[in-house]
């Protein structure tokens, strides 16, 4: 696991003792980095979960619990194109699929671009499963 370190702003120059609500204040800032972190944890611990016989099973195995065929349609990994979203600026849920991804063991040692490049395809790919799910329905 990648820790993350950072500057404490200056307004929590520690020893905090100037009043009750600066405290009070970095005690809940604190708090909420906690929360974010045990999210993003245990959220990569699900997402790894689930597996698949090489890389691009697992990537389209994660990726299909996270976003929804609908919200692929209009997005790509680079923004040009059809999608008007671009899904490399999601730095935080990028981060979490290739950290899901390697945790299996078949993928722990593929290269991010190899990750990236099944993301690409999964998300180019969206609106034909989206077809082919309704042809099924019909």
């Amino acid at each position: 696991m990648t820790l993350v370190y950072w500057e404490c702003p200056t307004v929590f120059a520690i020893p905090i003792s100037k009043n009750v609500e600066l405290v009070m204040f970095f005690n809940q800032f604190l708090g909420s980095i906690c929360d974010i972190i045990f999210v993003f944890f245990y959220q990569e611990r699900y997402l790894a979960s689930f597996g698949g016989k090489d890389l691009k099973k697992t990537v389209n195995s994660i990726l299909s619990r996270v976003i929804s065929d609908q919200l692929a349609a209009v997005t790509s990994f680079t923004g040009k194109g059809k999608g008007h979203i671009e899904f490399r600026k999601f730095i935080a849920v990028n981060q979490l699929l290739t950290r899901a991804a390697r945790k299996n063991t078949v993928c722990k040692d593929e290269r991010e671009a190899d990750i990236n490049s099944c993301i690409m395809d999964w998300l180019r790919f969206a609106s034909d499963r989206i077809t082919r799910r309704s042809h099924k329905k019909k």
